[in-house]
């Protein structure tokens, strides 16, 4: 899927036309209210592919850095479904990998890269049984 020029958001955004929401740790592009943009999607799929990455390389640091960022985008999407009404499944699957983002940072802090890499593992096909609902294409 190609990704969008983030130039003419960049500029949309600095000048404060849109509304968005906080992003704690920076780099998945923040969403858009109301909507779920395809570059923030895109960008929270990029960031679980570093997390398996890292995993397998056992880099801790950037590990943790990347689950914390996928916690983050996973509540931000949990709340667009919850608003949008009608998506129990969606909300399930977005509270399910928030909370294998979050078991994820308790087993790198016990060394535990084997079993983060199957959470990891677990979390890919959450967001893929996710996409196969809701993504538009």
């Amino acid at each position: 899927m190609p990704r969008t020029n983030y130039l003419i958001p960049a500029l949309i955004v600095l000048s404060g036309l849109l509304p968005l929401t906080a992003n704690s740790i920076g780099s998945i592009s923040t969403m858009v209210e109301g909507e779920i943009d395809m570059d923030f999607m895109q960008d929270v799929e990029d960031v679980s592919i570093n997390l398996t990455d890292n995993i397998a390389r056992h880099d801790t640091d950037p590990i943790l850095s990347d689950a914390k960022e996928l916690i983050n985008a996973f509540a931000q999407i949990e709340a667009f479904y919850i608003a949008k009404g009608d998506t129990e499944d969606a909300v399930q699957l977005s509270r399910k990998s928030k909370e294998l983002s979050q078991k994820i940072i308790q087993q790198i802090d016990s060394k535990d890269f084997d079993s983060a890499a199957a959470s990891a593992t677990e979390l890919a096909r959450a967001c893929k049984s996710c996409h196969n609902f809701y993504r538009k294409d």
